[in-house]
């Protein structure tokens, strides 16, 4: 019985902008992992982990994922309401979130950059979770099938409609692979340009945030 293809997109904009945001997820997540305290940007499970791994072993600091629980936690809060608030403007709404993020991850960019990557830990990592958090929550509010930060779900259910219903899921093998190939890109220009590693993620999300107002500015001018 051959393989069939199965699954559906929903976000605004299609394919592209999740495909540049799941490998801007990746190379922030290697960036701040390989970089900047071996905690994660957006993979809340493991800085979970990490945390309890801190109560236990004293070298281990509680700091670090406690840091970007919370900056993650105050982003999604935020970009949440103003995403689901309101259905007549919601892919508006999803673009200028967007944009938001395109601004603390190129910000980000910046203040690594001009500080010569001597730029406070905290800092980074406060930058960091708040545009993870930013992109989880926004991502969720337009297309909770697709997401762009954790993809333990995507996986298991990618294999797992390929054993029991054979059917397969090209966009879920897609964001897998563009994780993958941002991390490695990530570091790749961390480790040949130090001070210029979040530059790729900042570019990456900023494309997405443009196909996405793009999508909103044809849909305008439809209503209009």
């Amino acid at each position: 019985m051959p393989m069939k293809h199965a699954g559906s997109l929903r976000f605004p904009g299609g394919l592209s902008p999740l495909i540049l945001l799941t490998a801007a997820t990746g190379a922030m997540d290697a960036l701040i992992f390989a970089c900047h305290g071996q905690v994660f940007a957006s993979v809340l499970t493991g800085n979970f982990v990490l945390l309890g791994v801190a109560t236990v072993f004293s070298a281990t600091t509680v700091s670090g994922p406690l840091t970007v629980i919370g900056g993650y936690l105050l982003a999604v809060l935020g970009a949440a309401r103003w995403c689901r608030g309101d259905d007549a403007h919601r892919i508006r709404r999803i673009s200028q979130c967007l944009m938001v993020e395109a601004l603390l991850v190129g910000a980000l960019a910046v203040a690594v950059a001009l500080s010569g990557n001597q730029l406070a830990r905290t800092l980074v990592l406060i930058l960091a979770s708040l545009a993870m958090g930013v992109q989880s929550a926004t991502v969720m509010a337009a297309d909770s099938s697709s997401p762009t930060t954790y993809l333990t779900s995507t996986f298991t259910r990618f294999f797992s409609d390929m054993a029991a219903d054979r059917t397969v899921d090209p966009w879920a093998a897609a964001r897998i692979g563009a994780l993958v190939i941002g991390a490695g890109f990530g570091l790749a220009v961390a480790l040949s340009f130090p001070d210029w590693g979040f530059v790729l993620p900042a570019l990456l999300i900023t494309a997405a945030a443009v196909l996405v107002a793009g999508q909103a500015g044809s849909v305008a001018s439809g209503d209009g």
